[in-house]
């Protein structure tokens, strides 16, 4: 399955007993026996071609084994480095997005603010704090004079009423038409 390594299976002859040795593993006689439940003295030549062939069988299965989970390995580290790369395509996206959102909510905000002053202003031109500085000062004076001159003759002083009364209803009637 995909084995591009080679398949050899050396048999060898150590101490008048053959080992068979296939990518620096060791089969002695004494284990083939074990996988064979018989024990090695006895074993024939053909049990020993028969084990061989066992032996070799499974050490392919193996082979095959690893190789497979090798290429699981691979293709899962190839899966988790392409998930990494989204993940981190997406954190940049969504950085970006976040970026874009915050200078719009700034440039809102800052028209927001703009709009506000130039409501307040026109506002505040409509609504005149009305003036501190006393209106008609002379006309009030001489009212004032002309009661305490004659404390107990009111009326003398009704011309002085007039006037002031009269200069009070031109500064409402001016201040009303300027607005």
């Amino acid at each position: 399955m995909g084995n591009s390594g080679s398949n050899d299976v050396t048999i060898e002859k150590e101490d008048d007993k053959y080992v068979i040795t296939s990518d620096g593993i060791k089969l002695s006689p004494a284990l083939l026996g074990r996988m064979m439940d018989q024990n090695p003295s006895k074993a024939s030549s053909e049990d020993m071609d028969t084990l061989r062939k066992k032996a070799t069988d499974a050490i392919l299965k193996e082979r095959e084994k690893v190789t497979e989970s090798e290429r699981v390995a691979a293709a899962t580290r190839e899966l988790l480095k392409d998930r990494e790369q989204q993940m981190n395509d997406l954190v940049e996206t969504w950085k970006e997005r976040l970026e874009e959102e915050k200078k719009k909510h700034h440039n809102f905000y800052d028209l927001t603010m703009k709009e506000y002053e130039e409501a307040l202003e026109k506002t505040e031109k409509k609504l005149k704090k009305p003036s501190l500085s006393p209106i008609c000062e002379s006309f009030r004076d001489n009212v004032l004079a002309c009661y305490q001159q004659h404390p107990k003759q009111t009326l003398n002083c009704s011309q002085s009423v007039a006037d002031f009364t009269k200069c009070v209803s031109n500064a409402k009637r001016s201040a009303l038409d300027h607005s």
